[in-house]
C-alpha cells in the first residue's frame, strides 16, 4: 500500500487561504439543468433538494413507495416513484435530466447482499439507465470515506491512496465506485466521498445527542479517541454542486491516469478526536453542564452489537448499532485530506466545524430531538 501522507496541522488550519476566495454557484457558464436527485428522501439527499429547489433549480426526486416525503412538499420539487435497484422506473426519472446527484444507498441493512445490491448494484442500474439516454447526463455520485478505509493515528488519506475498507458497509460503497468506472467511458461522473456528515435532520448522530442530553454522558468506544474527518451536510452540498460544475471525471476503464481522478474527499480541513465531539456537541445540548465520557472496551460493544443485530432481525429493521459500526468505530483513525477539493473545486466552508457542532446540538435541542 503506498503511504499515506503524515498530519500537518497546517493542513487543519480553521483559516481560509487568503488567495481562496470561494466562487459563487452558478456562475460557471455550464448550467445544471434539469436535476435529478436520488434518496432524496433522506438525510443529505433532502438538504439538497430542497436547497436546489429554493434556488429556482428545476428538480425532479427519485423515492420509492415506501419513503417518507413530508419534506420533499416544498413547491418546484417533482417526485418520481422509483428505484435505483429496478431498472423499471429509471427511464422515466431520467427524462429530459441534465445533472443527476445520486445519493441513494443503504448505511446499514440485516445483510450483506441487501448492502451491495443498492449501493453497488443500484449504481451500476442508475448509470446504466443514464448512458442510454441520447444525451446522458452529468452525474456526481456520493460514496463515502468508508470506501477509502482508516488511516493510522498520525496519517491522513488522500484520494490517490490505494482504498482498504474494514467494513462491509465501506466495501459495498467501494463496490459502487467501481461500477461508477465501468461506465467513464461513456458517461461523465465525478464521486465525491463525503467524511461524517451532521446537521439538522441527521439521524446518525441522533443517539449521541440523546445520550448527551438524557444522561450527560458520552460513550467513547474502545479506549483511544480517533480523530475523524467532519462535513456539516451544507459544506457537502456545497463540495457536491462545484463537483457538478466543474469537477474531474472518473478516468474511463484502461486509461492512463493518475490514481485517484474524479474522486474527491468531501471533509473540513478541521478534525476532530470521537471525545473533542461529545464536547461540541455537548455545548449545544446542555450549555454550561459538564459531561462524563466513558470509554468501553471493544469486546463490551462488539457483544452488545451482535445482540442488537439479534433483536434487529426479529423485528426484521436493521440498526445502526451493529458489528459493521463497531469495526468503523474502533479503526485508529479516520482523517481525510480536503485539499483536492479546495485547490481543485475553489470550496471552502461557511463556518469553522466547531461553530457547526454547536449549532447542531442547539438544533436537537430546540427542536425537541432529544
Amino acid at each position: 500500500m503506498n503511504p499515506i501522507s503524515q498530519v500537518r496541522q497546517s493542513d487543519y488550519s480553521s483559516t481560509r487561504h487568503p488567495s481562496s476566495k470561494p466562487p459563487a454557484l452558478g456562475e460557471d457558464p455550464r448550467s445544471m439543468g434539469k436535476i435529478l436527485v436520488t434518496g432524496a428522501s433522506g438525510f443529505i439527499g433532502g438538504h439538497l433538494a430542497r436547497q436546489l429547489a429554493s434556488e429556482g433549480h428545476d428538480v425532479r426526486c427519485l423515492v420509492r413507495s415506501s419513503s417518507r416525503i413530508e419534506r420533499l412538499r416544498s413547491p418546484g420539487i417533482e417526485r418520481v416513484e422509483g428505484d435505483v435497484t429496478s431498472e423499471s422506473g429509471l427511464a422515466a426519472a431520467l427524462e429530459r435530466v441534465d445533472t443527476v446527484f445520486h445519493l441513494a444507498g443503504l448505511t446499514c441493512a440485516l445483510n450483506d447482499r441487501d448492502l451491495f445490491r443498492v449501493n453497488g448494484e443500484g449504481m451500476d442500474k442508475l448509470l446504466r439507465a443514464c448512458s442510454a439516454i441520447e444525451s446522458p447526463p452529468r452525474v456526481v455520485a456520493a460514496s463515502s470515506i468508508a470506501a477509502a478505509g482508516p488511516v493510522e493515528p498520525n496519517a491522513m488519506r488522500s484520494e490517490s491512496d490505494p482504498p482498504g475498507p474494514v467494513s462491509r458497509y465501506g466495501a459495498s460503497k467501494l463496490e459502487g465506485e467501481r461500477a461508477a468506472a465501468r461506465w467513464a467511458d461513456r458517461l461523465p461522473i465525478t464521486i465525491v466521498r463525503p467524511g461524517i456528515v451532521f446537521g439538522p435532520y441527521d439521524v446518525g448522530m441522533h443517539p449521541i445527542a440523546q445520550s448527551l442530553y438524557r444522561w450527560r454522558l458520552h460513550v467513547n468506544p474502545g479506549f483511544r479517541s480517533p480523530r475523524l474527518s467532519f462535513i456539516h451536510v451544507d459544506d457537502l452540498i456545497r463540495v457536491m454542486r462545484l463537483a457538478a460544475e466543474r469537477g474531474e471525471r472518473l478516468a474511463p476503464p484502461g486509461a492512463n491516469a493518475e490514481p485517484g481522478r474524479g474522486i474527491y474527499f468531501g471533509v473540513v480541513r478541521e478534525y476532530l478526536t470521537y471525545e473533542e465531539l461529545g464536547h461540541k456537541l455537548a455545548e449545544g445540548i446542555v450549555p454550561d453542564r459538564a459531561i462524563r465520557v466513558v470509554r468501553l472496551p471493544r469486546a463490551v460493544l462488539w457483544s452488545a452489537a451482535a445482540a442488537n443485530e439479534l433483536v434487529s432481525r426479529a423485528r426484521g429493521r436493521a440498526h445502526l448499532f451493529n458489528r459493521d459500526k463497531i469495526r468503523e468505530g474502533t479503526a485508529p483513525g479516520w482523517v481525510c485530506s480536503g485539499e483536492k477539493a479546495r485547490t481543485g473545486l475553489g470550496f471552502e466552508p461557511a463556518h469553522p466545524l466547531r461553530e457547526r457542532l454547536r449549532a447542531t446540538g442547539a438544533w436537537y435541542r430546540e427542536e425537541r430531538w432529544v
